[in-house]
């Protein structure tokens, strides 16, 4: 299911532009059961995915100027491949070597999901120019997609566009 908002205003010179959506998936595996099972749950869920997606986009421009944010927020991935969490087996035997150590303990600590804001500010002095200055990740959170996919800290940019 999916569901979406968008608007656009203006209050005196100040224009505005919002956009939201919001994402549900409930991602079942139709073989659940009939195979041994990978998974680092007992959950009926495929692995890798979200339940919940959610991004909103609010900007505001005066004149040549407009700044902006963009949230994003995904809930927690619930199921992965049990290797990734659990020690490797040598005949059967768990022995205390792991693949991505400390995964395990991460997840449980962050087991709520993530947001991310990025924030951008421009300025456009002539119809087919524009200088942005880009923020992502602004508030410089560590979190992961995947798992050992650390996704970039803080980022800055500095982006010029030119309409030929």
């Amino acid at each position: 299911m999916e569901v979406n908002f968008t608007g656009r205003g203006s209050a005196g010179i100040a224009k505005f532009t919002f956009s939201a959506g919001y994402t549900y998936t409930n991602p079942v595996d139709k073989d659940f059961g009939k195979r041994e099972n990978t998974a680092s749950t007992n959950k009926n869920i495929l692995k890798y995915r979200f339940y919940h997606n959610v991004k909103v986009a609010f900007d505001v421009s005066v004149k040549e100027f407009s700044t902006g944010l963009n949230l994003d927020y995904h809930s927690h991935i619930i199921n992965i491949d049990r290797a990734f969490e659990d020690s490797l087996r040598v005949n059967g035997v768990a022995v205390p070597i792991f693949i991505l150590p400390g995964l395990y303990e991460y997840r449980q600590k962050h087991n709520t999901g993530d947001v991310l804001v990025n924030w951008r500010i421009a300025w456009q002095p002539a119809e087919r120019l524009k200088v942005s200055f880009i923020i992502n990740n602004l508030f410089n959170r560590e979190y992961m997609t995947r798992p050992a996919d650390v996704g970039p800290p803080r980022t800055f940019a500095v982006q010029a566009g030119i309409k030929i």
